[in-house]
C-alpha cells in the first residue's frame, strides 16, 4: 500500500513498503518510492530499492491523495522512470507544495541626485512546506544587507546605465546569480 512519509530530514517520499527480511531486520526500509521534496530545476525519480531510510528515520506517515497515487502510478509505468519538474505537471498532480523553489527577485530603480538607486525585493513561493530561506546577497564578493528578510539595494553611478550588475543569491544548498541591467532613467 503506498504511502507518503516524512523523514526527521524534512524529505517527503511517496513509498511503497516491499518487505525484505534482511533488510528489515536492521530496521531499514525497502521497495518503491519517489521523492516528491526536490529543487523546481530537478527530475522526479521511480526506484525500486529505498535502501537509504531507517524506520526510526520516519516521523510521520500519512495517505496520500488520489491524485498523488496517479502520480506515483505514472512514474512507475514510465519507460525511464524519470520525470522533469515542470510546473504544469506539479500543478496537475497538486504537489507543487513539496517543490522547493528558489526564491524570485523583483528589481526597481530610480534616480536620486546623481546616483541611480536600485532596489531588490526577494520573493517567496506561496504554500511551500519549506521554511523560507533568507539567502545572503553579495556582489562582488560583499554582503549587501537584507531588511526583514525580503529587502536590499545599492547606489551605482551613472556611467553603468546599460551595463548588467550580477547578485548572487548565496543559499544554503547553492548559489544562485540574478543579474540585472541598469537602466536608462527618467
Amino acid at each position: 500500500m503506498i504511502q507518503k512519509i516524512t523523514s526527521k530530514t524534512g524529505l517527503v517520499f511517496l513509498f511503497n513498503d516491499i518487505p525484505n527480511e534482511r533488510r528489515n531486520k536492521l530496521g531499514i526500509a525497502s521497495g518503491e518510492s519517489i521523492l516528491l521534496t526536490i529543487y523546481e530545476n530537478d527530475s522526479y525519480y521511480f526506484t525500486t530499492d529505498i535502501n537509504l531510510i531507517a524506520y526510526d528515520a520516519i516521523i510521520k506517515t500519512e495517505d496520500p491523495t488520489p491524485l498523488e497515487i496517479d502520480f506515483f502510478e505514472l512514474l512507475r509505468n514510465e519507460e525511464k522512470r524519470e520525470l522533469k519538474y515542470k510546473r504544469a505537471l506539479v500543478n496537475e498532480y497538486e504537489i507543487a507544495k513539496y517543490v522547493h523553489y528558489l526564491p524570485k527577485i523583483k528589481y526597481t530603480q530610480e534616480l536620486i541626485d546623481d546616483q541611480i538607486l536600485i532596489k531588490g525585493e526577494i520573493k517567496y513561493p506561496q504554500d511551500s512546506i519549506h521554511e523560507k530561506e533568507v539567502p545572503n546577497i553579495m556582489l562582488d564578493d560583499e554582503v549587501i544587507e537584507v531588511t526583514n528578510d525580503t529587502h536590499f539595494q545599492i547606489y551605482t553611478d551613472l556611467e553603468n546605465v546599460g551595463s548588467k550588475i550580477e547578485f548572487k543569491m548565496d543559499l544554503p544548498k547553492q548559489v544562485v546569480t540574478k543579474p540585472y541591467k541598469v537602466k536608462e532613467p527618467k
